[in-house]
């Protein structure tokens, strides 16, 4: 009778835990699962929880670099990188242009010296210079002169006409008439001949006065004294060298200044500059800012290109391991963490009743 009252007692210690599981429910006793597997989920569990922290941290990091890469302009940037050989052919051009200013301005030095010399041979003689004489025409010239040093021979006349005044007067005294009128013939015949010759000399003097004025015409002569024409050839050819030279510098001057005007239209934008020297500096230092913003941006660009790359990655390998995971939910009917924690929960009771009912036993 005591051990049957001992059993009893035993039952009734037990029955709550009996009715309990007679409540319960039973899909978790239905579904089988190993505790390898519980095992696995735990872990599958602990690399999802790792990985979305990484995942996370890719796109703070990746968020991060795009918005550095923003602040840069990327139209001025593909510019550069795309016509950099231009650009440093415009800052070699830069360059030449500098070093020529900087000769140049030593130049202008002399060319102010020669303005200066060339005004002063033009003050000296009080009229616009004409071109100097070719050697041809110097030689023109000196012949013209020659001609007016050689003027008539008026002796012959002069003599015979004393030789006839003398016969004249020899004449009259001796009261020879054939000698006397033989006298005033020869003075008479001295005399046309004397004014004949005059004649001819006024005409050579004419003509010769005309040859001058037409070759002071032809050659801008006019204007100064016939006895210069041959002297000043010096002064007109210094000046005509003056001329070329003070004309070559400012045909310099201006081909300089007009690649300066082109070279600020390509520049425009990028780099100003009232001079050369400024433009130059200018310039230099925006290739430099774009050179600097260029390797900055591609760095940002290829850490971009990474970092996307690993989240992909991560996502990639987070997507493996959460339907590795799912998988083992499906197996057991459940779809989340909670409901697969309600399952576990469950299997743990089922294990517990079935120890319950083995006691019973």
């Amino acid at each position: 009778l005591q051990p049957r009252e001992e059993r009893l007692a035993q039952l009734s210690r037990l029955w709550p835990v009996y009715a309990q599981w007679q409540r319960g429910s039973h899909p978790a006793s239905q579904a089988q699962i190993s505790d390898d597997q519980v095992n696995q989920v735990d872990r599958l569990r602990v690399e999802e929880q790792e990985l979305q922290r990484q995942v996370r941290n890719a796109r703070d990091q990746l968020n991060k670099l795009t918005g550095q890469a923003s602040q840069f302009d990327r139209a001025t940037l593909t510019d550069y990188h795309a016509h950099q050989a231009d650009y440093q052919r415009l800052q070699t051009k830069l360059l030449q242009l500098q070093a020529q200013a900087d000769h140049y301005q030593q130049q202008e030095r002399v060319m102010e010296d020669r303005f200066q010399e060339r005004n002063q041979l033009q003050e000296r003689y009080g009229h616009q210079l004409p071109q100097p004489l070719s050697e041809t025409a110097v030689v023109q010239l000196e012949n013209l002169q020659e001609d007016e040093a050689a003027p008539v021979d008026l002796k012959l006349p002069i003599s015979l006409a004393a030789v006839g005044a003398v016969l004249a007067i020899i004449g009259l005294a001796g009261r020879h008439g054939l000698l006397t009128f033989l006298g005033l013939v020869a003075v008479a015949g001295a005399g046309f001949w004397y004014y004949h010759l005059r004649g001819q000399e006024r005409q050579q003097a004419a003509r010769h006065h005309q040859a001058l004025a037409k070759f002071g015409q032809q050659h801008g002569l006019s204007n100064f004294p016939v006895s210069q024409w041959l002297p000043m050839q010096a002064d007109l050819h210094r000046v005509a060298e003056l001329n070329r030279e003070l004309a070559g510098n400012q045909e310099q001057t201006a081909r300089r200044h007009e690649e300066f005007t082109q070279l600020q239209r390509q520049l425009a934008g990028k780099a100003a500059g009232g001079g050369v020297a400024e433009l130059a500096r200018n310039f230099a230092e925006w290739l430099n800012t774009q050179a600097n913003q260029w390797r900055e941006w591609t760095a940002l660009k290829q850490q971009t290109t990474t970092v996307d790359q690993q989240l992909a990655d991560l996502n990639h390998h987070l997507r493996d391991v959460q339907n590795e995971k799912w998988a083992i939910y499906q197996s057991v009917g459940v779809g989340n963490d909670a409901a697969f924690n309600h399952f576990l929960q469950e299997r743990a009771q089922a294990r517990d009743r079935q120890a319950t009912t083995a006691a019973y036993e």
